[in-house]
Protein backbone atom coordinates (compact mmCIF):
# COMPACT_ATOMS: atom_id res chain seq x y z
CA UNK A 1 0.00 0.00 0.00
CA UNK A 2 1.33 3.43 -0.93
CA UNK A 3 1.04 6.41 1.35
CA UNK A 4 -0.26 9.41 -0.58
CA UNK A 5 -0.22 12.91 0.85
CA UNK A 6 -3.26 14.67 -0.60
CA UNK A 7 -3.25 18.07 1.06
CA UNK A 8 -0.43 20.53 1.48
CA UNK A 9 -0.34 24.11 2.69
CA UNK A 10 1.96 26.32 0.61
CA UNK A 11 4.65 28.13 2.59
CA UNK A 12 7.44 29.98 0.83
CA UNK A 13 10.52 31.38 2.54
CA UNK A 14 12.74 33.92 0.83
CA UNK A 15 15.95 35.39 2.18
CA UNK A 16 15.96 39.03 1.06
CA UNK A 17 18.87 39.97 -1.18
CA UNK A 18 21.12 42.87 -0.14
CA UNK A 19 19.58 42.68 3.32
CA UNK A 20 21.70 45.26 5.18
CA UNK A 21 20.76 48.05 2.75
CA UNK A 22 17.09 47.06 2.62
CA UNK A 23 16.94 46.69 6.42
CA UNK A 24 18.21 50.25 6.83
CA UNK A 25 15.56 51.58 4.42
CA UNK A 26 12.73 49.61 6.05
CA UNK A 27 13.79 50.77 9.52
CA UNK A 28 13.82 54.39 8.29
CA UNK A 29 10.15 53.99 7.37
CA UNK A 30 9.34 52.07 10.56
CA UNK A 31 11.08 54.56 12.85
CA UNK A 32 9.13 57.45 11.32
CA UNK A 33 5.79 55.92 12.39
CA UNK A 34 3.73 56.22 15.55
CA UNK A 35 2.86 52.89 17.13
CA UNK A 36 0.00 51.99 19.44
CA UNK A 37 -1.56 48.78 20.69
CA UNK A 38 -3.58 47.63 17.67
CA UNK A 39 -5.47 45.18 19.84
CA UNK A 40 -5.35 45.52 23.64
CA UNK A 41 -5.79 41.75 23.97
CA UNK A 42 -2.73 41.03 21.85
CA UNK A 43 -0.31 43.45 23.44
CA UNK A 44 1.49 44.21 20.20
CA UNK A 45 2.58 47.67 19.07
CA UNK A 46 1.60 48.39 15.49
CA UNK A 47 0.83 51.17 13.03
CA UNK A 48 -1.96 49.02 11.51
CA UNK A 49 -4.82 51.43 12.24
CA UNK A 50 -2.84 54.59 11.45
CA UNK A 51 -3.42 54.48 7.66
CA UNK A 52 0.07 55.58 6.73
CA UNK A 53 0.73 55.33 3.02
CA UNK A 54 4.16 53.81 2.49
CA UNK A 55 3.16 50.71 0.51
CA UNK A 56 4.76 52.11 -2.65
CA UNK A 57 8.06 52.75 -0.83
CA UNK A 58 8.11 49.20 0.53
CA UNK A 59 7.34 47.82 -2.92
CA UNK A 60 10.30 49.75 -4.39
CA UNK A 61 12.62 48.39 -1.69
CA UNK A 62 11.46 44.77 -2.00
CA UNK A 63 10.47 44.67 -5.68
CA UNK A 64 13.06 42.04 -6.68
CA UNK A 65 12.19 39.85 -3.70
CA UNK A 66 8.45 40.12 -4.33
CA UNK A 67 9.07 39.27 -7.99
CA UNK A 68 11.02 36.24 -6.81
CA UNK A 69 7.95 35.11 -4.84
CA UNK A 70 5.66 35.83 -7.79
CA UNK A 71 7.87 33.66 -10.00
CA UNK A 72 7.81 30.86 -7.40
CA UNK A 73 4.02 30.72 -7.38
CA UNK A 74 3.81 31.42 -11.12
CA UNK A 75 1.24 34.20 -10.89
CA UNK A 76 1.28 37.98 -10.68
CA UNK A 77 0.94 39.62 -7.28
CA UNK A 78 0.00 43.00 -5.88
CA UNK A 79 1.09 44.47 -2.57
CA UNK A 80 -2.28 45.33 -1.03
CA UNK A 81 -1.27 46.67 2.38
CA UNK A 82 1.73 46.81 4.68
CA UNK A 83 2.18 47.49 8.38
CA UNK A 84 4.90 47.21 11.00
CA UNK A 85 4.77 45.59 14.43
CA UNK A 86 7.14 45.82 17.37
CA UNK A 87 7.27 43.37 20.23
CA UNK A 88 8.92 44.13 23.56
CA UNK A 89 9.16 41.88 26.59
CA UNK A 90 5.73 40.45 27.40
CA UNK A 91 4.15 41.33 24.02
CA UNK A 92 2.37 38.64 22.03
CA UNK A 93 -0.23 38.34 19.28
CA UNK A 94 -3.41 36.30 19.70
CA UNK A 95 -4.53 33.83 17.01
CA UNK A 96 -5.74 35.65 13.90
CA UNK A 97 -5.81 35.44 10.12
CA UNK A 98 -5.58 37.99 7.30
CA UNK A 99 -8.67 37.10 5.28
CA UNK A 100 -9.70 34.36 2.90
CA UNK A 101 -8.00 35.34 -0.37
CA UNK A 102 -4.37 35.71 -1.36
CA UNK A 103 -1.12 35.43 0.53
CA UNK A 104 0.28 37.24 3.52
CA UNK A 105 3.90 37.69 4.42
CA UNK A 106 5.97 38.38 7.49
CA UNK A 107 9.36 40.07 7.05
CA UNK A 108 11.68 39.75 10.04
CA UNK A 109 13.49 43.09 10.37
CA UNK A 110 14.90 43.07 13.91
CA UNK A 111 15.00 39.46 14.98
CA UNK A 112 17.43 37.45 17.10
CA UNK A 113 16.92 33.77 16.35
CA UNK A 114 18.45 32.91 19.74
CA UNK A 115 16.05 35.15 21.69
CA UNK A 116 12.86 35.46 19.61
CA UNK A 117 10.28 32.95 18.41
CA UNK A 118 8.84 32.75 14.91
CA UNK A 119 5.06 32.78 14.57
CA UNK A 120 3.09 29.58 14.97
CA UNK A 121 0.61 28.54 12.31
CA UNK A 122 -2.45 26.40 13.01
CA UNK A 123 -3.40 23.76 10.48
CA UNK A 124 -6.95 24.34 9.16
CA UNK A 125 -7.75 20.64 9.65
CA UNK A 126 -6.99 18.13 12.42
CA UNK A 127 -4.74 15.09 12.32
CA UNK A 128 -6.26 11.64 11.77
CA UNK A 129 -6.12 11.31 15.57
CA UNK A 130 -8.21 14.48 16.03
CA UNK A 131 -5.30 16.62 17.24
CA UNK A 132 -4.72 20.25 16.32
CA UNK A 133 -1.50 20.64 14.37
CA UNK A 134 0.91 23.59 14.48
CA UNK A 135 3.80 24.63 12.31
CA UNK A 136 6.58 26.97 13.35
CA UNK A 137 9.19 27.66 10.64
CA UNK A 138 12.83 26.76 11.21
CA UNK A 139 15.85 28.87 10.30
CA UNK A 140 14.14 32.25 10.58
CA UNK A 141 16.70 35.05 10.65
CA UNK A 142 16.69 38.77 9.98
CA UNK A 143 15.83 39.28 6.33
CA UNK A 144 13.63 36.20 6.08
CA UNK A 145 10.21 36.67 4.48
CA UNK A 146 7.63 33.96 5.05
CA UNK A 147 4.72 33.81 2.60
CA UNK A 148 1.60 31.86 3.57
CA UNK A 149 -2.09 31.68 2.63
CA UNK A 150 -3.86 34.65 4.24
CA UNK A 151 -6.55 32.40 5.72
CA UNK A 152 -4.12 30.52 7.97
CA UNK A 153 -4.60 31.27 11.64
CA UNK A 154 -1.32 32.17 13.29
CA UNK A 155 -0.07 33.73 16.52
CA UNK A 156 3.05 34.84 18.39
CA UNK A 157 3.89 33.57 21.88
CA UNK A 158 4.82 36.16 24.55
CA UNK A 159 8.23 37.73 24.01
CA UNK A 160 10.63 36.92 26.84
CA UNK A 161 13.62 38.86 25.49
CA UNK A 162 14.67 42.40 26.33
CA UNK A 163 15.59 42.82 22.64
CA UNK A 164 12.99 44.43 20.39
CA UNK A 165 11.46 42.18 17.74
CA UNK A 166 10.36 44.18 14.66
CA UNK A 167 8.44 42.66 11.79
CA UNK A 168 6.64 43.96 8.73
CA UNK A 169 3.43 42.27 7.68
CA UNK A 170 2.01 42.39 4.16
CA UNK A 171 -1.14 41.22 2.43
CA UNK A 172 -0.53 40.19 -1.15
CA UNK A 173 -3.25 39.89 -3.75
CA UNK A 174 -2.94 37.32 -6.50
Amino acid sequence: MDFIENFTIPFHNIQIDNWSTKKRKLLEICNSLQFSYDDPLSKVYSDYYKNYNYTHQVFEILQDDLNNFSNKIQTSCSLDNVWFQRYTKGNFHTPHDHGSIGYSSICFIEYDENEHNPPRFLCPFKSVHGNCMEYSPDNVTEGTMIFFPSMLVHYVVPTTSDKIRTIMSMNIGI
